[in-house]
């Protein structure tokens, strides 16, 4: 639970710094609310922007089958992603 919570605590701050979104007190139905929405309104290029932060802070790929296959859609989508690719890490 604790990586969980730091995992979280990482990516908040990098929503925060890239796209200037703050995730940390949100309720948990808002992270799951689609990214390029209007309710959050973020633009293709602000995808990308995460898209490289993501992979330097937790060194690993974002595969772009996944990005097709809709799993960078949410915050929510995001984090679970980042949990898939540390896991094949090891």
């Amino acid at each position: 639970m604790k990586n969980c919570d730091n995992l979280n605590k990482r990516l908040t701050k990098i929503f925060r710094e890239t796209v200037n979104r703050d995730y940390s007190e949100v309720d948990e139905s808002f992270r799951e609310v689609h990214l390029l929405g209007y309710r959050i309104g973020l633009n293709p290029r602000d995808l990308l922007y995460l898209i490289r932060d993501i992979e330097i802070e937790f060194n690993i790929e974002v595969p772009q089958e996944e990005i097709a296959r809709g799993k960078f859609t949410s915050y929510n989508c995001i984090l679970e992603l980042i949990k898939t690719q540390l896991f094949k890490k090891g």
